[in-house]
């Protein structure tokens, strides 16, 4: 991956009059550098899954990125998986916030994590006061729940997956909220083409129609036309109407990557999440290891049709109770993919994939889990194992060597729903709506993804440099540095 600007180089961002913070601008600021746009070589550019980066379990070679979750309303949706690195001062410069928990290196973890399940979920320290407990489910973790949105102030009540409900959360530390500013900030253009997107859902066919004048219709006739259209809307179009509709106010709210789930733990033996889909507030998802290693393995598929034999009576409108949330109104018998862990059965699936994608230390990806069925292998501090880019005969899976010791940081950003009724009824959805957007999102996605893809002829070096600043991207060192001065 590239390298972003050196900590000593100085990057002005261009302040926007008149801007609440953590809602972003239709035009993006520029990152500038002595007057230039920061050179597209010192970005760390998203790129998309492909087989150099990643271990293909079952399957065929990932020659295309655009691949196909989980079924979703009678189809599967398809699926944005990019990654990224972020330069190890930028890591670091998150790491040693003054006001974070991880600052000056980690406290000592509670002494029930030795002595395994049931957990508890008591902590002390600054675990404690950043909110960190003991997760039931993945009892090797403390897990806390956070928000970055600037306006939002020092608490704010939102909807929390974990826990299924809605709950008040502190705001993160000021250089991991800067650092998602400046995320925010920088892609803007993907962001902003999402909401298009979405406005062009919520209003439908009949709010979308115009005269051949290109006028809104005027006449009695063409009144009653469009009352027609209303009348003729397909079963699921109220379902997206919604859905988009409930998007919308997320975003305009400052919900885009608004929650934080940091998830952390000591790294000691190899330890396995649950295969599971997450919830809705997935569906946009930026994860971030700040140290640590461990395997994330997807299960994906090349086409949107389901199987001859599917079931097309089963609920679509109900996440499974592999999801990541603790909705007990969950619908087991909604028909889905088998957990990744079971090889066998996904050698059952024509045109199915499993993948194994390695996460170390200044690792982001950003995709939809809420779209595929997923688990994540956590491997002890310090260990570089199967499906790690570094390649070396250490493949030994004794539980009793840490390694390094090197302790698991994990930051994973979601969508921030508001809390109320609605955010449970969103978390669950898998009906149309969440189709209609999937596929909206995907080609947003892809869009950022493509624009300024290196090219080794030099007659394309100046359509690259134009293009890559729409490119999706990690902010630089120096653009979070200034975001971090504004929100100080």
């Amino acid at each position: 991956m590239t390298s972003s600007v050196s900590p000593g180089q100085c990057v002005a961002w261009c302040r926007v009059p008149a801007r609440p913070l953590g809602v972003w601008p239709r035009r993006r600021p520029r990152a500038t550098r002595n007057g230039c746009s920061v050179p597209a070589d010192q970005r760390s550019f998203f790129t998309p899954l492909e087989e150099y980066s990643c271990q293909i379990l079952h399957g065929s070679p990932l020659e295309n990125w655009s691949l196909c979750g989980e079924r979703c309303s009678g189809s599967r949706p398809p699926v944005s998986f990019l990654q990224a690195t972020a330069t190890a001062e930028l890591v670091e410069y998150l790491l040693e916030g003054g006001d974070g928990p991880f600052s000056g290196g980690t406290d000592s973890w509670p002494t029930w994590f030795s002595a395994g399940p049931p957990v508890e979920t008591a902590s002390s320290g600054r675990w404690e006061s950043w909110g960190f407990e003991g997760s039931p489910k993945e009892p090797f973790l403390l897990k806390a729940d956070w928000h970055c949105v600037p306006q939002w102030g020092t608490r704010h009540e939102a909807f929390v997956p974990r826990l299924g409900s809605c709950a008040s959360i502190r705001r993160a530390p000021l250089r991991v909220t800067a650092f998602m500013e400046a995320f925010r900030q920088v892609n803007a253009a993907c962001w902003q083409a999402f909401e298009d997107e979405l406005e062009h859902l919520h209003s439908g066919p009949s709010k979308s129609r115009r005269t051949s004048s290109g006028c809104p219709p005027s006449t009695k006739f063409e009144e009653e036309e469009e009352e027609d259209d209303e009348k003729e809307q397909e079963p699921g179009d109220e379902d997206i109407k919604w859905f988009s509709g409930f998007l919308l106010e997320v975003l305009r709210s400052g919900g885009l990557f608004g929650s934080i789930e940091a998830q952390v733990g000591p790294a000691v033996g190899w330890h396995q999440m649950r295969s599971h889909t997450d919830g809705t507030t997935g569906l946009l998802h930026l994860g971030l290891t700040l140290q640590g290693r461990r395997v994330l393995q997807l299960g994906l598929h090349d086409s949107p049709q389901l199987p001859d034999n599917a079931n097309s009576n089963n609920n679509d409108n109900n996440t499974n109770n592999n999801s990541n949330n603790n909705n007990s109104n969950s619908n087991s018998n909604r028909r889905r993919d088998p957990s990744v862990w079971d090889s066998e059965a996904w050698h059952n699936f024509a045109g199915a994939h499993l993948v194994q994608v390695p996460m170390e230390r200044g690792s982001a990806y950003l995709s939809s889990p809420f779209l595929f069925e997923h688990g994540v292998t956590y491997l002890p501090g310090g260990f570089v194992g199967q499906g790690s880019t570094n390649n070396n005969n250490n493949t030994n899976n004794d539980n009793t060597n840490p390694g390094s010791g090197e302790p698991t940081l994990l930051l994973m950003c979601r969508l921030a729903f508001p809390a109320g009724s609605g955010a449970l009824r969103a978390n669950q959805t898998r009906g149309p709506g969440a189709l209609a957007v999937a596929k909206a999102l995907a080609s947003c996605l892809a869009a950022g993804a493509e624009n300024g893809n290196n090219n080794n002829s030099s007659s394309n070096n100046n359509n690259n440099n134009k293009n890559s600043n729409n490119r999706l991207r990690l902010p630089s060192l120096g653009e979070v540095q200034e975001v971090q001065k504004i929100l100080s």
